[in-house]
């Protein structure tokens, strides 16, 4: 048994020598997302009725103008996926958008900035309370902070 030992204990410490990461491996480089949230984002208030949940808001760009052409994604529970274009392709002025969630429920539902197949901005948690009324209705309002590339 003790032969036995040695070697599975001789086995674990070459095993865990080559599970370290290397001295030389450089430490990993977390990518900023061009849009971030606006500072008073998101904000919650009372829909046009207590029979439906909303999301709406805007898109800026660097100098604070509106800015199509970019899509928005929402999901979580109780809902499928739905994207939709920000501005004129929406229907809506210049970098608006709005997603109008069947019904009210209890349900946590994230949004998400992107275009071209690329993220945009980081996903944002929003939750919704079936029996509030007063904010059944959530503004995401998004501002680029780094240029495209």
């Amino acid at each position: 048994l003790t032969a036995i030992y040695a070697d599975v204990s001789q086995t674990q410490a070459a095993l865990a020598d080559r599970l370290r990461t290397p001295p030389d491996v450089p430490p990993p480089v977390y990518r900023e997302y061009p849009f971030a949230l606006a500072p008073d984002s998101p904000r919650y208030a009372a829909a046009a009725t207590c029979s439906e949940q909303m999301i709406d808001g805007t898109v800026r760009d660097m100098d604070g103008q509106p800015t199509d052409a970019l899509n928005i994604t929402v999901w979580g529970d109780y809902l499928d996926a739905q994207t939709v274009p920000t501005g004129e392709l929406a229907g809506q002025d210049a970098g608006r958008w709005r997603v109008t969630l069947s019904g009210p429920a209890n349900r946590r539902v994230f949004v998400q900035l992107h275009a071209a197949g690329r993220y945009l901005s980081a996903p944002v948690e929003l939750v919704f309370d079936a029996t509030d009324c007063a904010r059944n209705r959530a503004t995401v309002d998004f501002v680029q902070i780094a240029p495209l590339q």
